[in-house]
């Protein structure tokens, strides 16, 4: 997410530095330097900026760009016969001939 204000960016840069903590933590937690809640707090703290970025934006009435991850289709499919299937001939009896 972006824009959203000078508070909402502010926390969520809090929000990545936090994350990039928490990835540092699970490391030193696997090989049992810090307490297992470390990083379980980092991870509660992450989602509560993210949260609080989203209510500064509200807040200030500024709008937030929200990525959308864009559709996949399936990759085509050989049948039994040997054609080929896709998503745009899936169901329909047609199918692309095999190459």
């Amino acid at each position: 997410m972006q824009g959203g204000g000078k508070a909402s960016a502010a926390l969520h840069v809090a929000r990545t530095v936090c994350r990039r903590a928490e990835r540092k933590v699970v490391h030193l937690s696997s090989a049992g330097h810090v307490g297992g809640g470390v990083p379980q707090f980092l991870n509660r703290l992450s989602d509560f900026l993210f949260m609080a970025a989203r209510y500064a934006a509200m807040k200030t009435g500024s709008s937030e760009v929200v990525y959308k991850k864009a559709a996949i289709s399936s990759p085509p499919v050989a049948t039994v016969s040997g054609a080929v299937e896709t998503d745009e001939t899936k169901g329909s009896g047609a199918s692309a001939s095999a190459q």
